[in-house]
């Protein structure tokens, strides 16, 4: 319906989700026409996912298309500068013997 996961979901259900997998020592990924400004925005809110899926924001023109160098750098640039807070999710994931 052109909604993305975070239009349907408010930050409390999401942080929920977070906490789930934290109590069973399991990870959780984000996706559903995720972009790099509603990450940024998660990020800030400290919601930080294991992982986060980005087909279609990182494709030339549209998901079938061809990766973007451009696009894939500019989510590595997003994620970067929110790598104290993603080590420290890591850090609990390695310590829980799961990775």
């Amino acid at each position: 319906d052109g909604r993305t996961t975070c239009d349907q979901m408010d930050h409390g259900s999401l942080d929920s989700i977070a906490a789930r997998a934290r109590e069973h020592q399991s990870r959780w990924v984000l996706a559903g026409s995720m972009q790099r400004t509603i990450a940024t925005r998660l990020l800030d809110a400290g919601l930080v996912p294991d992982c986060f899926g980005v087909r279609g924001d990182v494709c030339d023109g549209n998901r079938v298309d061809g990766l973007s160098r451009d696009k894939v750098c500019g989510w590595l640039e997003t994620l970067g500068q929110w790598d104290a807070i993603a080590h420290s999710n890591r850090a609990w994931i390695s310590h829980s013997g799961k990775l």
